[in-house]
């Protein structure tokens, strides 16, 4: 998490092909006018090659959460700050949506890779496709 918050806090250079990105995508999201745009619009919106972008908002919200994993699932401000947010851009998430969550557990899948154990998500997320892929490509002798 520390990289990720620093990226957040010291910024990253805007190269050519995200310029070409910027100036491709944000004047579509303008002509779109939906509210839930507006954040990117603001982050985004006029930024040129060799501007910096930075996030420290993002950076708070994950260094809260790597505090506190549940922060967003409590009854706390941080949970109040983003379903306001959310809702001022037209989601229909409300705290009690969040606080009545709960995660679900499956079954993992798991295979033998050369000298390392492959444990991944089993269920419709690609877990048994990634094991048949590697069993299959290890019968190949592809390492």
């Amino acid at each position: 998490i520390d990289t990720v918050v620093q990226l957040c806090l010291g910024g990253f250079s805007v190269d050519a092909p995200l310029a070409a990105a910027i100036a491709e995508v944000i004047p579509q999201l303008v002509r779109d006018g939906r509210a839930m745009f507006a954040p990117l619009i603001a982050t985004y919106g006029g930024k040129v090659k060799g501007d910096v972008i930075r996030r420290p908002d993002l950076a708070q919200t994950l260094r809260a959460i790597a505090q506190d994993p549940l922060v967003l699932y409590k009854d706390t401000p941080m949970r109040a700050a983003v379903v306001a947010e959310w809702t001022s851009m037209g989601a229909i998430l409300t705290a009690n949506d969040l606080s009545d969550y709960r995660v679900g557990l499956l079954p993992t899948v798991e295979t033998q890779w050369g000298d390392a154990r492959i444990v991944t998500a089993g269920g419709a997320f690609g877990g048994a496709v990634l094991v048949q892929t590697l069993n299959t490509l290890q019968g190949l002798a592809v390492q």
